[in-house]
């Protein structure tokens, strides 16, 4: 009995280590955000700082305004929040056309290499598929750049979404393709017999079925596309980039303003965090469900 409450204890423990360690740059970030920069540039960290909290920095970034040099600040750029909020909707419109694309694509190749046996070189394919993802990003960069630029389509969010989707395609396929056989085959051949067509019995029977894998998939690319940076900073410029690339110009400057960099690098994590809070059981049985064949 003694043993069984000791190792209770030991086990919350850790969990709780741990967590404070996931949370508490986290935390910082937050509190960051909210202080004034002369609270923010002293020697030691204090998490209730002299001049109190202050929304100030989320007030210049997203409804404008300007930073009182008494406060601390070494600069103030009029209309930035015009920007921010431009990069905002460049990264949404990029994330969400990445979902829809992302959907459609692995959906269709995961029901083909799941269930279409004839198809010559099926396993062969798929293993392909996934040892693209071996190649590390660096290595795809300049072939790609010098491929979007013969097409006419860099400094566009077309030169963002179509190397995202083809980035994310392989694991999404990997996931579907497990759901898809997961099912048993006795459900299309009832629908055959009905006189439903493969498409049809692709749309009205086995995606509602596998609801938790698209959303694993959903989740996923979304959360990709948002975060992205290095083909963001690489392929677009204002006004055409990202809002990770947006945070990098602030981490850039000659005299950087942490508070001012701690309240973009909060507002990049909470898309992430309302996803994961609203999502999140039907992320663990996606990512966990089509994994195991039955």
């Amino acid at each position: 009995m003694k043993k069984s409450v000791i190792s209770k204890i030991l086990v919350y423990l850790c969990v709780i280590v741990i967590v404070l360690y996931v949370l508490l740059p986290f935390i910082f970030l937050v509190i960051t955000s909210l202080k004034q920069e002369r609270d923010v540039i002293v020697r030691s960290f204090t998490f209730f700082p002299p001049h109190g909290f202050d929304t100030l920095n989320w007030r210049y970034l997203f409804l404008g305004g300007s930073l009182p040099p008494e406060w601390g600040y070494q600069w103030s750029t009029p209309g930035v929040h015009i920007a921010v909020w431009n990069t905002i909707i460049n990264s949404l419109i990029v994330a969400v056309s990445c979902v829809i694309l992302n959907l459609v694509i692995s959906g269709l190749g995961g029901y083909a290499l799941a269930r279409i046996k004839y198809i010559p070189g099926r396993n062969s394919a798929f293993m392909f598929l996934l040892a693209t993802k071996m190649l590390p990003t660096a290595a795809i960069i300049i072939p790609l750049y010098l491929l979007l630029k013969q097409i006419g389509i860099i400094n566009t969010l077309l030169a963002l979404i179509i190397p995202y989707v083809a980035v994310q395609t392989p694991i999404s396929i990997w996931i579907l393709r497990g759901f898809f056989e997961s099912l048993p085959p006795e459900l299309e051949e009832a629908a055959w017999i009905d006189g439903a067509s493969r498409m049809q019995t692709l749309l009205r029977i086995m995606l509602p079925i596998i609801v938790p894998g698209l959303g694993a998939v959903a989740v996923y690319s979304f959360l990709g596309a948002w975060g992205e940076f290095f083909f963001a900073v690489t392929f677009t410029s204002y006004p055409n980039t990202t809002f990770p690339v947006t945070i990098s110009q602030f981490a850039l400057e000659d005299n950087m303003v942490y508070s001012v960099l701690c309240t973009v690098g909060t507002f990049s994590v909470i898309p992430s965090i309302i996803i994961a809070i609203l999502f999140q059981k039907l992320l663990i049985q996606g990512l966990t469900a089509g994994a195991v064949k039955r």
